[in-house]
């Protein structure tokens, strides 16, 4: 094994998938694999949403050949080796896999995926999926900046009521990495009460949070205690929407250390694992405190008006390639470049403007946030050296 090589949950399923729950019970890990496996195409597996099979079938029985290269995302060839991995383990492989459902509508602007997971003590995970590699999954993770509720979030709250009537006497846990976890803390949210007495916790790992109305609500104040949220040094994703200050929305909120580099740390299979738990970071990384001031400050010079014309101009401009998903955008550059460009010379005056004020707000957002670093960073660094001259 590399000097520097740092473990994830790979190596979790690897070393400790022997361990089974009864000696080691359900942990913070756990919940990032089965949100992760959330993202595995299960349609050729578990044909409809009344079908359930262990782990250990649904490994057997999954082929990546099923898969259309259409639904194979950036994780596509990690999260099969999981799959493998925690069939075969006496952790996850008896583990209860059904209630699996994928609806996905250009039209309406929305992408969701969700299923249970049935652990040997009769607890249910409801694990919702994040963003996949469509257009209109992330024309809605935009949506949720200006939009009080948007159709995924609906179906969201919709699927934990269906389950929880389907194990009636079972504890309930909710999560989700990426748009899966703000899902569902939103089900959560939107549950009738004594529903909502059957959540033991809910996971959002890396995910975005709730417009500033939503987080004073009554409904997420009742929720927030049972959230515990997971973002990494220099997320991204993770500090969007989280509200007026640095520490975000969730009094449980656990800085992580992860292997990627900048952006990438999104990717679940970056987080660093010591034994049934994260490592922890003593803070956010430059990159990480950058992001957080300058998405802050220019969501918050933006009202909703222009956040969604911003969001329709963008996309307007990404549909008009005529991809279904960011891969395909990329498959053919020349192609695809010369519709971008038309689609922004066909634009609305008012969204052309609109566009342009957004881009023109980030900027002086991302200037203000590098110059309140840069001098914060110069402030420890003489404070380190009058310390050393004592």
């Amino acid at each position: 094994m590399p000097e520097n090589y740092s473990p994830g949950i790979i190596d979790y399923i690897k070393w400790r998938g022997d361990i089974s729950f009864d000696i080691d019970q359900f942990c913070i890990v756990d919940a990032l694999v089965l949100a992760e496996l959330s993202y595995v195409s299960f349609e050729k597996v578990l044909c409809t949403d009344a079908e359930s099979l262990s782990l250990r079938d649904a490994a057997a029985r999954f082929s990546k050949d099923d898969v259309d290269e259409k639904l194979r995302i950036y994780t596509f060839e990690q999260d099969a080796e999981l799959l493998a991995l925690a069939g075969e383990s006496e952790r996850f492989g008896n583990i209860i896999a059904g209630g699996y459902t994928a609806k996905l509508s250009t039209e309406r602007e929305q992408q969701f995926a969700a299923m249970t997971f049935t652990l040997p003590d009769g607890t249910v995970f409801v694990a919702y999926r994040g963003t996949d590699d469509t257009i209109a999954g992330w024309k809605e993770d935009f949506n949720f900046s200006y939009m009080t509720e948007t159709p995924a979030q609906r179906l969201a709250a919709e699927y934990l009521e269906a389950r929880a009537a389907e194990f009636p006497d079972a504890r309930l846990i909710a999560g989700g990495h990426s748009k899966g976890g703000n899902l569902a803390v939103y089900a959560a949210m939107k549950c009738p009460c004594d529903v909502r007495e059957r959540l033991v916790r809910v996971y959002s790992l890396d995910s975005p949070g709730f417009r500033d109305e939503t987080v004073k609500s009554a409904e997420f104040r009742a929720v927030q205690p049972i959230v515990t949220s997971v973002i990494p040094e220099s997320s991204l994703v993770g500090q969007l929407l989280t509200g007026e200050t640095e520490n975000g929305i969730y009094a449980d909120q656990m800085i992580i250390r992860s292997s990627g580099a900048g952006v990438m740390q999104h990717m679940a299979f970056t987080w660093e694992v010591l034994r049934n738990r994260f490592v922890r970071a003593e803070e956010l990384s430059g990159f990480g405190t950058f992001v957080n001031r300058t998405v802050r400050t220019w969501l918050a010079d933006l009202d909703d008006e222009n956040r969604r014309m911003f969001t329709k101009a963008l996309f307007d401009v990404l549909e008009a390639s005529e991809a279904d998903t960011f891969s395909e955008l990329g498959k053919s550059k020349l192609k695809t470049s010369a519709a971008l460009f038309k689609a922004m010379k066909a634009l609305k005056p008012e969204q052309q403007q609109a566009m342009k004020h957004a881009l023109k707000e980030l900027a002086r957002s991302g200037k203000h946030a590098l110059i309140e670093f840069a001098e914060e960073k110069m402030q420890g660094e003489q404070a380190i050296e009058e310390k050393s001259a004592k």
